[in-house]
């Protein structure tokens, strides 16, 4: 019995992370790049960004679908796949639809971003977001993110 529920939580932890929406498309790192590290007083942080990458909301080395906290926060802000939004958009209305569908996509992210930088890192602990970005830093440490994720995926493993 023990070995039926250890299973099932498994299996629900399982589809928990298997729902996040993927964000992941070029359009949205160039507009995190263009929104806040083009216009950043720090070369140090436009480094970090553009070595960041994807990582600044997807966890490094799990697939694209997993966010790391900033992720998650944005990706529930944004409806559904982005990257199905825009080929169902091309599929019902060529480019020109798709094209429509990637302006609403990236006004939607602009949107979140906004309202996320109001939010507090590290489960509501740390410094809002925006105040980290502002000063300079990436708004989630990529390395933490990564062995955060790894632990939490070899405790359910071993589960």
């Amino acid at each position: 019995m023990k070995n039926i529920a250890g299973i099932l939580i498994v299996s629900i932890v399982a589809v928990g992370f298997s729902a996040q929406t993927s964000l992941a498309l070029p359009e949205f790192k160039k507009a995190f790049t263009e929104k806040y590290a083009a216009k950043h007083k720090s070369k140090v942080f436009q480094a970090a960004v553009k070595k960041g990458s994807c990582n600044v909301c997807h966890v490094k080395g799990a697939k694209k679908n997993v966010h790391n906290e900033f992720g998650k926060l944005l990706a529930n802000l944004i409806e559904g796949s982005a990257k199905e939004r825009k080929k169902k958009a091309k599929a019902e209305g060529g480019t020109a639809g798709q094209a429509k569908e990637k302006a609403k996509l990236l006004e939607e992210l602009d949107k979140a971003l906004t309202k996320v930088e109001k939010e507090k890192s590290e489960a509501g602990k740390g410094p809002e977001f925006g105040k980290l970005i502002e000063s300079g830093k990436l708004p989630v440490d990529v390395k933490k993110a990564a062995a955060k994720y790894k632990r939490e995926k070899a405790r359910q493993a071993a589960k």
